[in-house]
């Protein structure tokens, strides 16, 4: 899947996200920056309102990564 069929998948089943929790979700890795290749995984990150990366340190460390090429689905 490229970075647009992954945010349509996405967006087609906001209202189930959304009732499991989700407030918001972003695509981010290589399909996100569209270098994907067939090796590549789906990296999805999933905003709720509790934080369930307790250590202050990796949430910084993944944070950085995240923003640097995150496309914003919902």
């Amino acid at each position: 899947m490229d970075k647009d069929q992954v945010i349509a998948k996405l967006r087609e089943h906001e209202a189930e996200l959304r009732a499991a929790g989700a407030e918001q979700m972003s695509i981010f890795g290589s399909v996100a920056r569209g270098e994907a290749t067939d090796e590549s995984d789906l990296d999805v990150l999933v905003i709720r309102s509790v934080d369930i990366v307790p250590e202050p340190l990796r949430r910084k460390r993944f944070s950085r990564s995240v923003e640097r090429d995150r496309a914003i689905a919902y």
